[in-house]
């Protein structure tokens, strides 16, 4: 669990939605497992290969690159998905980002991009928390943290 990076979030959906930025921002989809969090349950022991899920399949999934899981757990994940995702469950994200990644570049992106995301927080390998949640969350709604811009002319054509 070294090289790995865990995000605890609200939801599935929530989750869902940051996991899918990743994709996006070409993360491999075999770097990124998701867990259920029932309520009350810590983290880490969330990590369970009989937690795991995965969202059924689709033609957005294909279009992300979001790979399925192995054909002999692909059901049982699409079903715990569907489940946690019903009972309003919270959810947990690792992300594997050390071996591959000397330079820590790939580390960097990761951690941006699930701040933009603001989940509850990070475990960043090292077993701290990473506190780039914490700050994304705070500043989230300050106005002083917009940089002001020229306003810009609306020209009619008619």
């Amino acid at each position: 669990m070294q090289d790995m990076i865990i995000a605890v979030f609200d939801t599935v959906s929530h989750a869902q939605t940051a996991v899918d930025d990743l994709l996006v921002c070409d993360v491999p989809s075999g770097l990124i497992q998701q867990y259920c969090l029932p309520l009350g349950a810590d983290p880490v022991a969330a990590i369970r290969e009989d937690n795991a899920y995965h969202r059924p399949m689709g033609a957005w999934t294909w279009l992300i690159n979001d790979h399925p899981p192995p054909e002999d757990v692909k059901t049982r994940q699409a079903m715990m998905f569907e489940q946690c995702r019903l009972r309003n469950d919270s959810a947990v994200v690792t992300i594997r980002a050390g071996r591959d990644d000397p330079e820590g570049g790939l580390r960097r992106r990761i951690l941006r991009i699930l701040a933009d995301h603001a989940p509850r927080e990070i475990l960043a390998p090292g077993g701290r928390i990473d506190e780039t949640a914490s700050r994304k969350t705070e500043n989230r709604l300050d106005p002083s943290a917009f940089q002001t811009e020229t306003p810009v002319e609306m020209t009619e054509f008619a």
